[in-house]
Parts: C-alpha cells; structure tokens; sequence
C-alpha cells in the first residue's frame, strides 16, 4: 500500500536551504494490557528496534519485566536507558487489519513519535521508498506474524 511522506518545518541548513523536510511517516497502534493509542512514526531503516515515547507505557501498561533495560545510543553518541515491553501494533493495509506483537523500547524525549525500525516493524514487510515523489509502499511479508484481531 502506497503512503505519503509528511513534511516537517525545519529551520534552513547550508545543505537544504527548505524550511519543511518530507519524512516517511506512519500511524501505527500501539497496544497493552491498558488500552491502546495511535501514534505516528518514522521508518527508520537505520534504526535496528522500535522506539517509542517513554509517556505511552503509563498510557498503555504493556506486559513488561523490570529487569528488560537497555542503553541505546542515538545519532549523538549520547547513551540512553531503554524500559522495553511487548505491545501489539496494527496497521490497516488496503482495508485489511495486520496486527502482530513485537518487543520495543520506550525512551524518555521523544517528544510523541516513534521510531519503527528493523527489529518488529521493519522485518514483516518489504518497504520502498520513493523520496523524489514523497512516498512509500509497504507490502507485508509471506510470514507475517497475524494476530487476529484488532487491538
């Protein structure tokens, strides 16, 4: 299925003198035993895991171990601690519900966007980017994990 990047405002640089950059971003459900909450994201095929905003585990309450910590190091080198949980995500493709489980961390100043990287996101589809004409497709693998309903 095709998706529009959204365009961000950005302040100039030397490299891209624009004031709005074209991401490629998605709206995705995020799921716990406490609810459930849409959140928008960008694919980051560099991103090895998801991350999400630290905010969601209050809201959602995903089944966690409190010994499931990290570190994680960002463009900046700068490490950070990473709670992770399992959630359920879900995404409608054509009219058609994928939901699937996945393991992510959660990661205080997000600033309310995620990042859906390789590991539980990326894995299960096979993604295109088009960024001279703003989008993406995303076509779900053969051995997509399906649960089967939606959070």
């Amino acid at each position: 299925m095709r998706f529009e990047y959204t365009g961000y405002p950005c302040d100039p640089s030397p490299a891209d003198p624009s004031r709005i950059v074209y991401r490629p971003t998605l709206q995705v459900r995020v799921a716990g035993l406490g609810g459930s909450v849409d959140v928008f994201g960008t694919l980051d095929t560099g991103s090895v895991e998801c991350v999400l905003p630290y905010e969601l585990l209050q809201a959602i309450n995903p089944p966690r171990h409190h010994k499931e910590l990290g570190s994680m190091k960002g463009f900046t080198g700068t490490p950070q601690v990473v709670t992770y949980a399992t959630v359920n995500l879900a995404i409608l493709l054509k009219n058609r519900p994928y939901v699937w489980s996945a393991k992510v961390g959660f990661i205080q100043g997000r600033d309310g966007e995620a990042l859906w990287g390789h590991i539980g996101f990326l894995q299960y589809f096979n993604a295109s980017f088009h960024g001279p004409e703003r989008h993406f497709t995303l076509r779900p693998k053969a051995d997509f994990p399906r649960l089967m309903s939606l959070p």
